[in-house]
């Protein structure tokens, strides 16, 4: 898979077991069934009609499959003021199951705007969506005019709070993981996707990526080939990862698992 950010890509690769029930299901008495429609299934703002949202945090949708990235372009995913008809100026970001988009520039205090995804939008076999999504919110309001001598605060409407990481999967010193494993976290919000790269989610013994990407706030790393047999990894989250709204973690996050002993199982099959 290739990340599409703009007009630029950077390599990766993609392909999620899930979406193998995406194409056709085959039943027992020999009939097809037609595969899903494409839906979203998580975006932020997270509802609408949200009354508080940050003037420099940008957006994000995810799907429940696969999509074709170049049908998400500013034609089909964008943000505007109600009542306005040229969308704002941003950047698009795509790994086929997340999409984000950043505006170019901060958004208005106190301003009603709708996120729009329309139904030109499809999947890999060229289904759209059902229906044209829509989400609108309104930005915090403007602070409160400043007492004669007060200095203004430059971080007025806008998000600084770094993201969190709430949990992963396998856990901290977690022993018999098994070999085929994918490993997860997840964040208390919805993160940057160009930020993820196996540079910012590190997994030691030279484990590299088949499919690295983000479903919702969790970030997804799909190893290349199996574990290793009882071996310790550490995997290590860095500063690079950010937020909509670009702030960094604060720190590197570290935390070790255990693989289960393949030979161990082995052995006890045969007796």
């Amino acid at each position: 898979m290739k990340l599409k950010t703009g007009t630029h890509f950077q390599q990766g690769t993609f392909f999620h077991g899930l979406l193998l029930c995406s194409l056709f299901l085959i039943v027992s008495c020999g009939g097809i069934l037609p595969e899903s429609e494409p839906k979203i299934i998580s975006s932020s703002p997270s509802e609408q009609n949200n009354t508080d949202f940050p003037l420099n945090r940008g957006f994000s949708v995810t799907f429940n499959k696969e999509m074709e990235q170049t049908s998400l372009s500013e034609t089909t995913f964008f943000i505007h003021e109600t009542g306005a008809t040229i969308p704002l100026a941003g950047k698009i970001a795509t790994d086929g199951i997340t999409a984000s988009l950043k505006p170019e520039k901060n958004l208005k205090f106190s301003t009603r705007y709708i996120l729009t995804v329309t139904q030109a939008v499809r999947d890999l076999s060229g289904n759209s969506i059902s229906e044209v999504f829509q989400l609108v919110f309104t930005t915090l309001a403007a602070p409160a005019p400043l007492s004669p001598g007060s200095e203004p605060n430059p971080d007025a409407g806008l998000d600084t709070d770094p993201p969190i990481i709430l949990s992963t999967s396998p856990s901290n010193n977690e022993f018999g993981v098994p070999l085929q494993s994918t490993i997860t976290v997840t964040f208390n919000e919805f993160i940057d996707l160009t930020s993820l790269t196996e540079d910012s989610f590190d997994i030691n013994k030279g484990t590299k990526a088949k499919n690295l990407f983000l479903s919702g706030r969790t970030a997804v790393f799909e190893p290349e080939e199996d574990l290793r047999s009882n071996e310790d990894y550490s995997v290590t989250i860095t500063t690079g990862i950010k937020d909509l709204a670009g702030n960094a973690l604060v720190s590197n996050f570290t935390w070790t698992f255990s693989t289960e002993d393949d030979e161990e199982e082995h052995e006890d099959g045969f007796n």
